[in-house]
Parts: structure tokens; C-alpha cells; sequence
């Protein structure tokens, strides 16, 4: 009672309970946890606030195993994630895999396509009868901790073999456009687990909610290890989208200026793989300086904020902290009911990934600190530059928010004729693997006077599923030959292609000429800002007619190595009001309050200064 009073003070509004539903339970021992949740189910609701439960999707944990009457991998051995080597995805804590697995316990990884599924789900409908308001259902990997490209389970070959008319591949081979497939074919794989847990959930109670923990964000995890939140439309199941910090000792504090803007480029990532639906990500800080500062993008690129410290989900910064922000967010809850109002759009094709990176390495951040053994990496490899399709990806964010230039990442499966005439910019980064539909969705919008910027000369030689096409073909609907970065007329609109990754060029600092096509592409960029170059800007329209401007202060960040030195911003926006007038413009940031901000209009634009600490809304009144 008293942690929940506390969460009231502190303006939360949702609680994530953690129980020991990761461990290997009897029936009996599973139905007594149900019956306590539901307990302190009500207790939270009898404070205002939902509750959710923590349930590892995939991964069960029998403690001290050696001396446990069973276990998950000993009692249902047939359920194992099996990978590529034959070998079952299990293994024993204390030899420092991950930190969650203590000495003794027992980490064993079930397989999707396995009877488990249904075991599970049915799991997740009983405690959809409890007062519990929804699951947080952590990560469901085929995972790649002890496995290689798991899972090659009898279970898993059948439905390769059924879905496909495929044998399941047997090496890891890029040219084969069969191994291509299977790739594809696992991102759909969990995806249709999730579904079937969602699924079964709402027929116990239609009000439940799945909430899915998705720890791949774009980057080359998915590929390996099946999760993507961008590969599907996600129905019924919603996302909280865990952007692992740079280090699970410091968080973001030795983040170089570099890996900030990685962070708000996955935050941006999460949102849009999302929308429509609300999203949540992970707010990791070692303290509240530090943690503002991640809150500041979370919020600004349209997410919920889950507050925690590094490393662990059920600690908090500090009560003061989460006081300050939290209670913030209550008076802007406006903002987070509004939707995006942005004219350019970057695509993302979770195939192009795949069939581009190759998994050669991560892409999480970009910086790398052999100091501490707990930062997210130790290879150049494996740096965001070091990816082609990842930082051309990174990179024409990167160049959008140095422009303070609005964006929505689009996953293709939302690239539809619709969606893409929202829009007066869509930007295609080296999107090797394209359906027929989107191709022709692309083309369309281009030819209905939109500008699409084209990065690569390989784009559509493959479709969405690996099989190789005989050319670009993308290009070719474009009738775009490649080559030198030019720009030609294509029915009522523009293409602007090159054959170089001109995003990853200007991630990696060998050239700033994406600015340049931006600017030239997009004459009459809806903001116009002295701001500090790394200002992350969104707008967003409310549902009673107002328009709303976020942006998140990264100014400093990261410019000295290894050490976190932010600074306050001061700065003047002119926005475009699309030929509407404002009457009134009031600014809010956590910790300041509401008050009225001077304004005036001009040349179709409301002009008005910002200073702020780590993030800003500014809410204007339109006639």
C-alpha cells in the first residue's frame, strides 16, 4: 500500500508488477500467483492507477535446477528453441551470460511453433480474469544467447515446410534465396505467436491489453533473433520498446553526441512501427540529470515514458525526479492523444535489413568505450557507421534533425496509398527488398506530386519475401536509370536518386550533401529555427483543432568525451500553420508550469522564442 501511494503521489499512472511468473510453476503454484495478482490488482485500481504484469514470453527460469524436481527443458524437451547446430537453447546462470540469470538457474528459451504456445496463452487468459488491466510480455526471441540462428525444432520445420513448400535451410547462406525466406518467414513467426497470445486474452476479457517488451529496435537484433516490431501490423498487440542506453552502468551519461542522436533516431523508430497505436519505451538514467534528458526524447518523439534505472525495470531514478516529470505528463495529456502532424516520412523495410546487413553486425549506438566492460559494444563492426542499410537509415534522420526538419518513420507495411499522401517528402534508404505493391505505392505517390528521395541504386532487387529480381526495380518503375544523385520530374511530382547510401555518407561524416537534397526537395520546411543543431522537433495536432510542438534539448551532449555536460537552450521557431492564424501560444516544460509565450504572425508562419532545459511543448490556438 505504501509503494502505491507513493506511485500516486509521483503522477504514475501505470504499474508493472513483476512477480515470479518467470519461473517454471505447477498448475496449482501458476493458479495461487493469479489469485495474488489479483489482489494487488484491485488494491492499484482502488488507487487509480492499471496494472500490468511482467511475463517473460519465452523464457522460463527453474532456480537451483540441480536439485529441482523439474524443469522446463526436462519436462518438455520437445518444446526447446532448437539452433542451427542441432543444439537446445538452454543454459545454466553464473557463467556471465546476462545478469538476470542467477547461479544454478535454469534460462530455457521454448520454441513459438511448439505446443508452449498454447500452454502460455492459455496462461495469459486466466490472468486476463484478474483485475489486472493488461500482460507486459517480455521479449519473445528466438534467442541467441547460447543458439545460433535458432530454431530448426521439428515443430518449426513443419511449419517452414507447410507455409513455404520449403525444407528448412540447414547453414547460413545469403545467396540462397531459400535461407532469405526462412529469415522473412521467422520475423512472422513471432509475430503470430504474439498474435495468438493477444488473441486468446481478449476472448477471457475483450479489455485486456497485450502489451509486448520489444527489445530490437531497427537494428541488426531482429534479424537474428526473429522479434521486429516493424515486419507486421501489429493488431491487437501493443509495444513498449526497450532502447537499451549505451551502458548498464552509466546509461547515457558517457554517451558521445553521436549516440544521442542513435537514441532518438530507434525512439522515432518505435513510434512509427507503432502508429496508430500508443507506444512506451524504456527511459533508462543513472540519475534524474542524465534521465530527464532520455525522457525529454521519449516524449518528444511521440512514445509514453516507462522511467527506470539502469539496469533493472523495477527501480526508479529518484521519487523527486519521477514526481517532477510524471506529474508534468498528467498536464499535457493533449499531447500524447494528438497525432503527428509531419510532411516527410523516412521508409523502413525490415527485409532490406535483413538481406543488406547480413547480421554482420549490431548497429545499436555509435560510439565505443573500452573503460567500461558494460557498454552496449567493443567492436567497430558492430557500430551503427559500420552497417550499410542501418546507417543509411540513422543517417537521413541524422541529417533531418540537424535541418529541424519533423519526420515519421514509416514501416512499408504502412506504405499504402493513404498513408504515403499525407506527405510531401518520403525518403527510400537503401531499401534492397521491396513488395510489388509498395513499389507501385511509391511510384504512385511521386506521380500524384510527391517528392520521393531515393538512396542506392539497388532498391527493389528483391522482393519482400528474398527472391531475387532480375534488376533494381524500383528504379526501374521510376524510370530512374541511377547513378550520380540528380533529381527528374515523375508525373506530377519529384525523384531525387543517387546511387550512393548518401545517409550512411553523412552518418559517417564523409559528406553533408543530404542536407543539401533536403533542403532543395523541401523548399518550404515546415520549421524554420536558430535552434541547436541536435534539436529534436515534432509537431502534433490535437483532436479539438490545435497544433503542438515538441522539442527535446540534446544541445552539448556528448561534445566532450565521456562526460555529460548539457546546457540549456534559447532559440526562435517560425512554424507553418498550413494558412491557418494563431490566437494564442502558451509554453510548458516539467518543473516551470504553463504561461502565456509572445508571438506574432508572419508570412504564413507563427513566430515565437523557446528556452528550455530538456524538453518543451508549446500548444498554439488556431483560427
Amino acid at each position: 500500500a505504501v509503494i502505491l501511494d507513493a506511485c500516486v503521489a509521483q503522477g504514475v499512472s501505470v504499474i508493472e508488477f513483476d512477480s515470479i511468473l518467470s519461473h517454471y510453476l505447477t498448475d496449482a503454484e501458476f493458479e495461487a500467483e493469479a489469485q495474488s495478482l489479483d489482489i494487488v490488482a484491485k488494491a492499484a485500481a482502488s488507487r487509480g492507477l492499471k496494472s500490468v504484469i511482467y511475463y517473460p514470453c519465452l523464457e522460463t527460469l527453474t532456480p537451483q535446477v540441480a536439485t529441482a524436481p523439474g524443469s522446463m527443458s526436462k519436462d518438455h524437451a520437445d518444446w526447446m528453441q532448437i539452433d542451427m547446430n542441432g543444439k537446445p537453447n538452454v543454459f545454466i546462470g553464473g557463467e556471465g551470460r546476462v545478469f538476470w540469470v542467477e547461479p544454478g538457474t535454469e534460462s530455457a528459451w521454448t520454441c513459438p511453433n511448439s505446443p508452449y504456445a498454447d500452454y502460455f496463452a492459455n496462461r495469459v487468459a486466466r490472468l486476463a480474469k484478474t483485475a489486472l488491466n493488461g500482460l507486459w510480455g517480455d521479449v519473445p526471441l528466438l534467442a541467441d544467447i547460447v543458439g545460433v540462428w535458432p530454431c530448426i525444432c521439428r515443430h518449426c520445420k513443419a511449419r517452414f515446410q507447410a507455409d513455404t513448400g520449403l525444407a528448412t535451410p540447414t547453414a547460413v547462406d545469403w545467396s540462397s534465396p531459400t535461407f532469405r525466406r526462412w529469415v522473412v518467414w521467422r520475423h512472422k513467426v513471432i509475430w503470430s505467436f504474439e498474435q495468438k497470445v493477444a488473441q486468446k486474452a481478449r476472448e477471457a476479457r475483450a479489455d485486456f491489453e497485450t502489451i509486448i517488451e520489444t527489445v530490437t529496435m531497427d537494428y541488426s537484433g531482429s534479424t537474428v533473433q526473429g522479434l521486429d516490431g516493424a515486419s507486421h501490423d501489429d493488431g491487437k498487440v501493443l509495444r513498449v520498446w526497450e532502447v537499451d542506453a549505451c551502458s548498464d552502468k552509466s546509461a547515457m551519461r558517457d554517451a558521445s553526441a553521436a549516440d544521442w542522436l542513435d537514441m532518438a533516431a530507434m525512439m522515432k523508430h518505435g513510434a512509427g512501427a507503432s502508429a496508430p497505436r500508443p507506444s512506451w519505451v524504456f527511459c533508462y538514467g543513472e540519475l534524474a540529470d542524465d534521465a530527464e534528458r532520455v525522457f525529454a526524447l521519449a516524449v518528444a518523439t511521440g512514445n509514453n515514458p516507462f522511467e527506470l534505472k539502469i539496469p533493472n525495470m523495477t527501480t526508479s531514478v529518484s521519487a523527486a525526479y519521477r514526481n517532477r516529470v510524471f506529474n508534468w505528463c498528467k498536464g499535457e495529456t493533449a499531447f500524447f492523444a494528438a497525432y503527428p502532424r509531419h510532411q516527410v516520412a523516412v521508409l523502413y523495410s525490415s527485409s532490406s535489413r535483413d538481406f543488406l546487413d547480413k547480421n554482420a553486425g549490431t548497429g545499436l549506438y555509435s560510439s565505443l568505450n573500452s573503460a567500461d566492460p558494460l557498454w552496449w559494444g567493443n567492436s567497430q563492426g558492430d557500430t551503427a557507421a559500420a552497417l550499410a542499410y542501418v546507417g543509411d537509415y540513422r543517417g537521413w534522420q541524422r541529417a533531418l534533425i540537424h535541418s529541424h526538419v519533423p519526420y515519421d518513420c514509416l514501416p512499408v507495411w504502412r506504405a499504402t496509398a493513404d498513408t504515403l499522401a499525407r506527405y510531401r517528402m518520403v525518403i527510400v534508404p537503401s531499401a534492397v527488398s521491396l513488395s510489388d505493391a509498395t513499389i507501385a505505392a511509391l511510384a504512385a505517390f511521386a506521380s500524384n506530386g510527391g517528392t520521393l528521395i531515393a538512396s542506392g541504386g539497388d532498391l527493389g532487387s528483391f522482393d519482400e519475401n528474398g527472391g531475387a529480381r532480375s534488376g533494381p526495380a524500383l528504379l526501374t518503375t521510376l524510370g530512374v536509370a541511377g547513378g550520380a544523385w540528380a533529381s527528374k520530374s515523375h508525373g506530377a511530382g519529384r525523384v531525387v536518386q543517387g546511387n550512393e547510401r548518401l545517409g550512411h555518407m553523412y552518418l559517417r561524416g564523409e559528406n553533408t550533401r543530404a542536407r543539401m537534397e533536403l533542403a532543395m526537395a523541401l523548399p518550404n520546411p515546415p520549421i524554420v529555427s536558430d535552434a541547436p543543431q541536435a534539436t529534436v522537433f515534432s509537431t502534433r495536432r490535437t483532436r479539438d483543432g490545435k497544433l503542438m510542438l515538441a522539442a527535446a534539448n540534446l544541445d552539448n551532449l556528448g561534445t566532450t568525451p565521456r562526460s555529460f555536460t548539457p546546457r540549456n537552450a534559447a532559440f526562435k521557431v517560425a512554424l507553418g500553420l498550413d494558412g491557418w492564424k494563431a490566437t494564442a501560444v502558451v509554453g510548458s516544460q516539467p518543473g516551470a508550469g504553463k504561461a502565456p509565450i509572445a508571438f506574432e504572425m508572419k508570412d504564413g508562419r507563427v513566430h515565437f522564442p523557446l528556452s528550455l532545459g530538456t524538453i518543451a511543448i508549446a500548444t498554439i490556438t488556431l483560427a
